[in-house]
């Protein structure tokens, strides 16, 4: 229990936002920002083998966005870091999306942790219109995976999600919980899908 309220205290402190503004890139996860070039994190070749690594990503889309893991050595609070950047040739590699993530093959084990993480950032939140949902995940064809998340949504459009994901073992993609800043782009994009 002492590890977990340590976990919950960072998480809350992982988003530096000066009096929680309304911004969506005021919000940190491990020090990264929407908005933020990747190549302050990661190096160019680093970025283009993770490219090719993840060509396949998003496949059910017209994979105009693509993840990329982010390495850069061991991080605070969470098990992986993820940014998304679009495809396109933006020297820049501008940050569209940053997700960190926590492994759980025990979907109630998720589902409590995902619990008292929003409970805290309800508090953080408390203007911020809240949205449930419990769905089938699109990359499963047949249903079995299961997404159930709570976003704070902001009025400019993006949002922080923290969100489980239950994947049938059938689907090659490890279940976890993953915590994530969004901008409205991103948003938009993803909605379609």
């Amino acid at each position: 229990m002492k590890k977990l309220s340590t976990c919950l205290f960072l998480v809350l402190f992982s988003f530096s936002a000066p009096s929680f503004a309304d911004d969506i890139r005021d919000f940190q996860i491990e020090g990264i920002s929407i908005g933020d070039s990747l190549l302050d994190y990661m190096s160019e070749e680093e970025i283009k083998i993770q490219l090719e690594r993840n060509k396949e990503m998003y496949s059910y889309t017209d994979k105009k966005f693509i993840g990329i893991r982010v390495y850069g050595g061991s991080f605070e609070v969470y098990e992986y870091i993820a940014a998304t950047i679009k495809r396109t040739s933006d020297p820049n590699y501008k940050i569209y999306s940053i997700r960190g993530m926590f492994d759980y093959s025990n979907p109630a084990d998720c589902l409590k942790k995902q619990k008292a993480i929003v409970k805290d950032l309800s508090l953080i939140f408390e203007n911020t219109k809240k949205n449930e949902w419990n769905r089938s995940s699109a990359a499963d064809p047949t249903g079995q995976s299961k997404i159930i998340g709570v976003s704070f949504e902001f009025e400019e459009g993006g949002d922080v999600s923290v969100t489980c994901y239950d994947y049938a073992k059938h689907v090659n993609r490890a279940s976890g919980l993953d915590v994530s800043v969004r901008n409205k782009e991103f948003n938009q994009w993803l909605d379609k899908y």
